[in-house]
C-alpha cells in the first residue's frame, strides 16, 4: 500500500465533520448499541468518564476522536482525499 505525504492531500469540505454536541455523541453511543464504558475503550480511554464528560458537554471531544468513534462504530465511511494538482501518485512534484 501506498502511502501520500499528507502534503499532497486535502479534505473535501464534505468530510470535515462539525463538532458534535453531547446530544448527537450520545446518540451516536446509543446506535452503536454501546454503554459508555465500551465506547470509551474503543477510541482508546480507559474508562467511562471522559465519554460522560463528552457527551455532557463538560469538555469538547477532539474532532480525531469522533471522527474514530465513527468509523469504528460503522456510522461513517473512511474519507477518500483528493491529491493536490501538480503531484503523481509517488507524492513528487512534476513529472519525477
Amino acid at each position: 500500500m501506498k502511502v501520500k505525504p499528507s502534503s499532497t492531500l486535502r479534505p473535501k469540505p464534505k468530510d470535515i465533520l462539525p463538532a458534535p454536541t453531547g446530544e448527537q455523541i450520545e446518540a451516536a453511543r446509543l446506535a452503536a448499541g454501546l454503554t459508555q464504558q465500551q465506547a470509551a475503550e474503543l477510541v482508546h480511554r480507559k474508562d467511562s468518564a471522559r465519554w460522560r464528560e463528552w457527551s455532557s458537554e463538560r469538555h469538547a471531544i477532539d474532532p480525531a476522536v469522533w471522527e474514530l468513534f465513527l468509523i469504528k462504530s460503522g456510522q461513517r465511511k473512511v474519507p477518500r482525499f483528493a491529491p493536490q494538482k501538480g503531484f503523481h501518485e509517488n507524492g513528487k512534484p512534476g513529472n519525477q
